[in-house]
């Protein structure tokens, strides 16, 4: 059992089955599943993620950003130490050393998504702004999950990052505020 900030308890299956409800309406339903896969790994950090904690009462929309931020973190290189468990027993741990020149705070559960480096947001802490091109480690490919940002990503800054590859996501032609990439 977990405890959430909102002083309410959730079952570790039925918080998992809530969350996997919420991020599967972005993701594929079998990458989330599949061990391993970026969206599996974030997928099980935003489980464990207790400061986002009761599911059914909290606002979506954060969750949502902190599911979207981790993929797009882990799809370009980023890795930390990260275990997850179900009821105490780990599943898995990925380890690896991140390609990310900074990384500072990402995938911290204490840490509010705005104070995570390249990250800028509003006074109202919606995120408006992902500006990593001063972070010449990312590679890999950006993901179709930062459509989940679609309504306040004002600028994406990826330039410089060489060793990014494939093509645009479909999700970013649905950042329909989008004024820089």
């Amino acid at each position: 059992v977990t405890s959430g900030s909102g002083g309410g308890n959730e079952n570790n299956e039925s918080r998992r089955q809530d969350v996997f409800e919420i991020v599967s309406n972005v993701s594929n339903a079998t990458l989330l599943q599949q061990t391993a896969s970026v969206q599996n790994v974030a997928f099980e950090w935003v489980v464990q993620d207790t400061t986002l904690s009761p599911v059914r009462t909290n606002n979506n929309q954060k969750l949502m950003r902190r599911y979207a931020l981790a993929v797009f973190y882990l799809s370009t290189g980023g890795m930390k130490q990260i275990t997850t468990s179900n009821n105490g027993d780990s599943i898995f741990t990925v380890a690896s050393s991140s390609s990310w020149t900074l990384d500072t705070n990402w995938l911290d559960p204490e840490v509010d998504e705005c104070q995570w480096d390249f990250i800028t947001c509003n006074d109202n802490q919606i995120i408006e702004g992902i500006d990593i091109s001063n972070n010449n480690g990312l590679k890999g490919s950006l993901p179709d999950e930062l459509e989940v940002l679609s309504t306040s990503l004002r600028f994406l800054s990826i330039e410089s990052n060489r060793e990014l590859t494939g093509t645009l996501p479909a999700g970013l032609y649905e950042l329909s505020n989008l004024e820089s990439l």
